[in-house]
């Protein structure tokens, strides 16, 4: 985003001095209309490049907002969760060694 957002900030430079430079080719006695049409061309380029930046930098942000969205309840998530609440898990091998031997028969 901070890279979008220097781009953004030299576009916005560049357009000032284009039209500074096309208001005094506009002011001039004898006006350089190639010069002017020129200037008038790289305004529009200029504005295009802001546009397509402004909607990179609003989708950008709208993930920002979803992923900061998923973390937060992420986090209530985890800070909800009670140990008192979690039960041991039993064990009994004699049904586990049973329970293998007829899976492996079944199979085998």
């Amino acid at each position: 985003m901070l890279e979008e957002g220097d781009k953004m900030t030299d576009l916005l430079v560049m357009k000032e001095k284009y039209e500074a430079e096309k208001e005094e080719l506009e002011n001039e006695e004898e006006q350089d209309e190639g010069k002017i049409l020129e200037i008038e061309g790289n305004l529009k380029d200029i504005a295009l490049e802001i546009n397509s930046i402004t909607e990179t930098l609003d989708m950008l942000e709208e993930n920002l907002n979803y992923i900061e969205t998923q973390v937060n309840a992420s986090f209530e998530e985890i800070e909800s969760f009670d140990m008192e609440s979690v039960t041991s898990l039993s064990f009994n091998a004699l049904e586990s060694i049973d329970s293998a031997k007829l899976t492996l028969k079944t199979f085998f």
